[in-house]
């Protein structure tokens, strides 16, 4: 039987080298998207974001594309092209990603990729957003 030998200072090195950089991948994540408007609307939703005081301080660059079932679509792809994505903050101070158009939304769902771009690190998700027809209250007749 032969004998296993102890950790060498490498290993240990490798170890810890490559669970900080995880640790540092993590440090930046996104939650889940919440709709502000309806179909027939101009799009209006956030997705909530977790930061570290490092990539609280650093430029965060975002890009919207096509969820990729969309490609061989041109009208389905047309709506998502117009999605701005921009970093705003709450009251509370709070970090989130706005999503916007400036023109109404007629498609009843819209999935796309949202990348985030901080420094050297990337991260991406990829989200369906179902638009809900606006509900009118009808008067009564009295």
């Amino acid at each position: 039987m032969r004998n296993q030998a102890p950790p060498t200072a490498w290993k240990a090195f490798v170890f810890l080298t490559s669970t900080l950089l995880a640790t540092g991948v993590s440090a930046l994540q996104m939650g889940q998207i919440t709709r502000h408007s309806a179909l027939g609307e101009p799009l209006d939703a956030s997705v909530a974001l977790w930061m570290s005081a490092d990539n609280n301080t650093q430029e965060l660059l975002f890009k919207v594309p096509p969820d990729l079932s969309y490609l061989s679509n041109q009208q389905l792809t047309d709506v998502v092209t117009r999605i701005e994505a921009r970093l705003e903050r709450s009251a509370s101070g709070l970090a989130y990603v706005r999503l916007t158009t400036h023109s109404p939304v007629a498609e009843p769902i819209v999935a796309f990729r949202l990348k985030m771009y901080a420094g050297d690190a990337a991260l991406m998700r990829n989200f369906a957003l179902t638009l809900n027809p606006v509900v009118r209250q009808s008067r009564a007749a009295a």
